[in-house]
């Protein structure tokens, strides 16, 4: 949520010293490269800061709260594998010209409900795990 506020805040930003007027959220988030950028925005910020973390196989908020990304077999994760994981998780909610939203939050609500292993689209696709660390 923070990033997503300070991604928005640049991009209207940018938005005012490339038009040079003032465009309404709304209006501002119809342009699809708006939405692009915003995906981008809210990437790189995300990476920025919990790249220490990524070692750990941890975000800031993961940290915070106990867990780690683990390999579905249990091992250790690489910091490339947890790289990739968090881009799919980021990415897969720019695919809304082929998955509605509505429909990938719903799939990700059934895999918290009835997976084994509460394991998330973004989990299935990079063959990793939310454990408990502590």
């Amino acid at each position: 949520m923070v990033f997503s506020v300070i991604s928005i805040i640049l991009l209207y930003l940018y938005n005012l010293i490339r038009y040079q007027e003032i465009y309404s959220f709304g209006h501002m988030m119809d342009m699809e490269y708006n939405r692009v950028l915003l995906s981008i925005l809210n990437t790189v910020l995300f990476l920025i800061v919990n790249w220490s973390f990524f070692r750990e196989g941890q975000t800031l908020g993961m940290r915070f709260v106990g867990t780690q990304i683990v390999m579905k077999n249990g091992f250790k994760a690489s910091m490339i594998t947890v790289v990739i994981r968090q881009i799919f998780y980021s990415y897969l909610g720019m695919m809304t010209f082929i998955i509605p939203p509505i429909l990938l939050f719903a799939i990700n609500g059934l895999l918290l409900k009835f997976h084994p292993c509460k394991r998330l689209l973004h989990d299935l696709i990079a063959g990793t795990m939310v454990i408990q660390k502590y």
